[in-house]
């Protein structure tokens, strides 16, 4: 129930003319293909959209930075897709990655996962290990077609709160730890650097 508009003003897709309200007051689309065309073609979002952010963000940081190093993500879950970034160097690849189904459920199912990629079910503990080691494997690949750029997971990790927070109460925090060590085994097996989510220095348990 609350606005994202600042107050006397129409949301931006409104004005837009996205959509409006019939006579009945009931919300109507006027423009079904609004964020799926750009100049009556199908959406490259990394051509149309992320490659020009990348461009203009690097080239107004390094006004005020000459040597800073730019960290880039596609969107969540997605290799990372722009291409031909050699004169913004030095850049990072620092795409997410997540085991989906425990992140999603707040639950660790040491024998089951879904693949991202495909939104199947995947069986087994090997097939697991195996899978999220190939999900990283190709965010590695991605950062060498993005011009050989390291590559940082810029943030993985499980929710510590799963299980309904039952590990706050009891102390025991086994099922995090099996979920933990299982993404750290395929971050290992492709010899990556990565950023811990959820990591607070001081936290005790």
């Amino acid at each position: 129930g609350f606005r994202a508009w600042s107050k006397g003003r129409k949301c931006i897709w409104r004005q837009e003319g996205v959509w409006d309200v019939d006579q009945k007051g009931n919300p109507i689309v006027l423009k079904p293909d609004h964020f799926s065309t750009r100049k009556n073609m199908p959406v490259d979002f990394a051509a149309d959209y992320m490659a020009p952010f990348v461009d203009d963000f690097s080239r107004a940081m390094r006004e005020a930075d000459p040597e800073c190093v730019i960290f880039i993500e596609d969107e969540p879950d997605i290799n990372p897709r722009v291409r031909n970034l050699d004169h913004l160097k030095p850049l990072v690849c620092a795409a997410h990655w997540y085991d989906v189904m425990t992140l999603l459920s707040k639950h660790y199912f040491e024998w089951f996962t879904l693949d991202r990629d495909t939104q199947k079910p995947v069986i087994g503990r090997k097939r697991i290990d195996r899978l999220f080691t190939r999900q990283l494997a190709g965010l590695k690949e991605s950062a060498r077609l993005m011009g050989g750029i390291p590559t940082l997971l810029g943030e993985f990790g499980i929710p510590f709160d799963m299980n309904s927070k039952q590990a706050y109460q009891n102390s025991d925090y086994r099922p995090q730890g099996k979920a933990l060590d299982r993404s750290y085994r395929a971050v290992e097996a492709n010899l990556l650097d990565s950023t811990l989510w959820n990591y607070t220095a001081d936290n005790s348990n």
